[in-house]
């Protein structure tokens, strides 16, 4: 089995970019390499999950892999963004635009002044890079700013590394929910099976580690994952047969208990009769209008 590492450095540069996966040129720090001394300074990875951008600043984790026609490349399995320590990293990553204000110009300018601090020094000591040319209080305190903004960023999605969610769901959480992002997983890790099709073993994993334990939300969250998975089955439609819905559950929730899904607030069971059908309760008004144009169905098929 390959052994997983880490890597702290740069995206160099980008090699290929498509839908479902990205090949980029990663620059790693040396402090990260005195980790792995066995590994190059630069090299190939490969990412099937996530948007990463040129010269963007990452911890990356992964396996290194051969491949037939291009060699050792490093697979990416997790990754998040961190702030550069180097000053050749610094100027790198400030030049790119991460910053606003800040161009290559300036970029060069600091890390001139500051070297390996100039980071430390944006966090820190707004009035300290007064002292740089072409910054004055005023930019000096947009500078910083923005420095703590990211610094707040990143640490949320350290956070949310630490309770599992994966860093391309973590940055699509972020985006979404910016300084709220932790409070917005905590309250209900199961809203990631909505809002980001996370699968069930990712967010009882992210419940785990965030210390979530309410099986109600978790139940509720099925149910409604359920009715997306019926919908992509059988199309829209108001109700589904029970007997139906129940195949799907059984194929997609093994191990999972059907009763007590079809049971939480989300879902209604409608008898006609003839057979059960399955509602989301929120379609409730449309079906009653339904069968109030149409009594008859109420002995028949929905």
């Amino acid at each position: 089995m390959a052994t997983m590492k880490s890597y702290v450095g740069f995206v160099a540069s980008l090699l290929v970019q498509r839908d479902d996966f990205q090949v980029f040129r990663f620059q790693a720090a040396e402090d990260s390499l005195n980790r792995s001394k066995d590994s190059p300074n630069s090299f190939s990875c490969v990412l099937t999950s996530g948007n990463i951008h040129e010269n963007e600043a990452l911890l990356i984790k992964g396996y290194w892999r051969k491949h037939d026609a291009y060699g050792w490349q490093f697979w990416v399995v997790d990754y998040a963004p961190t702030m550069p320590t180097t000053a050749e990293d610094i100027r790198r990553y400030l030049s790119a635009g991460h910053i606003e204000g800040i161009g290559p110009e300036l970029a060069s300018r600091l890390v001139k002044r500051f070297g390996d601090r100039t980071m430390h020094m944006m966090l820190n000591n707004p009035v300290a890079l007064t002292t740089v040319e072409g910054i004055g209080v005023g930019k000096a305190d947009i500078i910083h700013s923005h420095t703590r903004r990211l610094a707040q960023l990143q640490a949320i999605h350290k956070m949310l590394a630490d309770w599992a969610v994966p860093a391309a769901m973590a940055s699509k959480v972020v985006e979404d929910h910016q300084e709220n992002a932790p409070e917005y997983v905590a309250e209900n890790p199961w809203r990631l099976m909505i809002d980001y099709q996370a699968p069930l073993k990712v967010a009882d994993r992210v419940a785990e580690h965030s210390g979530c334990k309410q099986m109600d939300l978790r139940y509720a969250a099925i149910a409604e994952d359920l009715l997306r998975r019926c919908q992509d089955h059988h199309g829209s439609q108001v109700a589904y047969l029970k007997s139906q819905v129940c195949t799907i559950f059984e194929a997609e929730y093994q191990g999972e208990d059907f009763n007590k899904v079809i049971k939480t607030p989300v879902i209604t069971i409608v008898s006609t009769g003839v057979d059960d059908y399955v509602v989301a309760t929120n379609n409730m008004d449309i079906l009653v209008k339904l069968l109030t144009a149409n009594p008859s169905r109420l002995s028949g098929a929905l």
